[in-house]
């Protein structure tokens, strides 16, 4: 009886190994990487319906794909389903493959997660086997691997049924032993491995005819791969992770564009005729790219933006005005006061550890500090008169805010820990909502002071006051873009129905621009 071509193929075999051709590594490894495919599927699935962000995509699906990858190897004796189907097997120097061990499983993981990126050098290192005498990548010179062929690719077309059904039978046996000892591990990869076997099988059962009936050339033939040294190993580790990192900062600088185009800024947008209703929105600062993110019949106002990723803001949808933060894709909102008198007007540290915000817990507006979580709440203003809506500074040292307590609304600046407290403007016009400029040395704020709402900005020493808007209709709430080379501010110039537009324009006043349409 004639033996079995796909038996010979796909059971691991030591003697007289012969080099793996390209080809079939590279669809060996297309096909193993259905597992990336499953996963972001899945993953997708949980974004449409339950709001799973970017992030948690790609290390999800990167963690499982290494996971499958590492697991394969360490249980079919240095197979994957890629690579059984096309008759290829990883083999440690001594031809060994990696031994059933916490150490060999450790080691199948290490080749297939750091191996691949850092070693690799993100997948340059793998041109390696294109010109190596044994075509070994780089992260097999580094953890002492080479990957080979257990038989001669067969000369006919096996069917797809074949093909799976021997790699399974295997694999089930293998895995009953195993998960014996390893229960806790190999459950979640059983599934992973149905997927990929069957389409590794498919496909290979496609491609491989038309490889066929090559000889591989044999192992014997090439020099003899060897073990680095410790030297060499170091040597290996050291240029390679520097090469990646170094390539991975080169590409994160070169792909960042402009700062101002991809910086994004958070807003809370009225409905004209229903004051009492207003919603989060997230843009660029060029005024591209907007999102609503909260979408309900509160009023969600007074919005605060942590390093492009974490919102702060008061909503009354709980039915009086309260602190809430959220992810700046909407998701997790979560409240971090919860007092029967208003907390309303929050505003990050620089460094994100802690929230800046006015509340009458104690009979009338002050200015309080608490942590993140909403946690030590501590009141940095104490005076009879109102203080409201603090602007932490840049540079994390001082808090400016609003204050009546000399008679009419003006702009005060106080030290984080209540010392130093200066008022910056004097005027019969009110002066309100200050916003500290992206170097801490001026505030740029809202004043009545000429019978208009206009914005003005004015020194950290209370020097320098300059008007820079001066529309017939009111110009207010300025917002300093990321950078700090443009202000954004809030007007209702040429709007004969009522509403705002947002609006940007160079330090100076110059260059005014309309960003939004959010009125028709």
């Amino acid at each position: 009886m004639a033996a079995d071509p796909v038996a010979s193929t796909l059971q691991p075999k030591t003697s007289r190994p012969a080099l793996a051709p390209h080809r079939l590594r590279l669809i060996a490894f297309g096909t193993d990487a259905v597992v990336v495919a499953v996963v972001f599927g899945l993953a997708l699935v949980l974004d449409m319906f339950a709001g799973v962000s970017t992030v948690v995509l790609y290390v999800t699906a990167s963690v499982t794909y290494v996971y499958y990858l590492g697991a394969a190897m360490w249980l079919m004796d240095g197979q994957t389903a890629g690579k059984a189907a096309c008759g290829l097997v990883v083999r440690r120097i001594d031809g060994t493959p990696p031994p059933h061990s916490l150490g060999g499983l450790l080691w199948a993981f290490g080749r297939h997660s750091v191996g691949y990126v850092v070693v690799d050098v993100l997948g340059l290192g793998a041109m390696l086997a294109l010109v190596t005498p044994r075509r070994r990548c780089l992260h097999d010179i580094a953890f002492a691997s080479e990957v080979v062929m257990v038989a001669p690719t067969p000369p006919r077309p096996v069917s797809f049924g074949t093909l799976y059904r021997e790699f399974w039978e295997r694999f089930a046996t293998q895995y009953d032993e195993i998960n014996q000892r390893y229960r806790w591990f190999f459950f979640p990869w059983k599934w992973l491995t149905r997927v990929a076997l069957a389409v590794a099988a498919y496909l290979t059962f496609l491609v491989r005819p038309r490889t066929g009936g090559e000889p591989p050339p044999d192992a014997s033939s090439a020099p003899p791969a060897k073990a680095l040294s410790v030297k060499g190993a170091v040597a290996v580790w050291t240029v390679t992770t520097v090469a990646t990192g170094t390539t991975i900062a080169a590409v994160a600088h070169a792909s960042s564009p402009d700062p101002i185009k991809n910086t994004s800024i958070v807003l809370a947008v009225e409905t004209v005729g229903q004051p009492e209703t207003a919603e989060i929105s997230v843009m660029r600062a060029d005024g591209s790219q907007r999102r609503q993110l909260t979408h309900n019949t509160a009023k969600d106002a007074e919005p605060d933006l942590y390093a492009d990723q974490t919102i702060v803001f008061t909503s009354d949808r709980d039915g009086n005005d309260d602190i809430y933060v959220m992810g700046v894709d909407g998701a997790h909102t979560t409240p971090v006061t919860d007092d029967p008198a208003a907390d309303w007007c929050p505003d990050w540290s620089p460094d994100g550890n802690r929230i800046a915000f006015t509340s009458n817990r104690d009979g009338n507006p002050e200015i309080y500090l608490m942590s993140a979580d909403g946690s030590d709440p501590t009141s940095l203003t104490v005076d009879e008169a109102a203080d409201w809506c603090p602007d932490w500074s840049p540079d994390g040292n001082r808090i400016a805010f609003t204050s009546n307590r000399d008679g009419n609304p003006e702009i005060y600046v106080v030290n984080v820990d209540g010392s130093g407290l200066a008022r910056l403007t004097s005027d019969a016009g009110e002066d309100t909502e200050p916003a500290w400029s992206t170097d801490s040395r001026s505030l740029a704020f809202t004043s009545e002071r000429d019978s208009n709402r206009n914005i003005y900005i004015i020194g950290a020493d209370g020097h320098g006051l300059r008007r820079l808007t001066d529309d017939p209709a009111p110009d207010e709430r300025p917002i300093w873009v990321p950078d700090g080379t443009k202000i954004l501010f809030w007007s209702g110039r040429n709007l004969s129905g009522g509403g705002q537009e947002l609006y940007e324009m160079s330090p100076d006043g110059t260059e005014q621009v309309q960003l939004t349409t959010l009125n028709g």
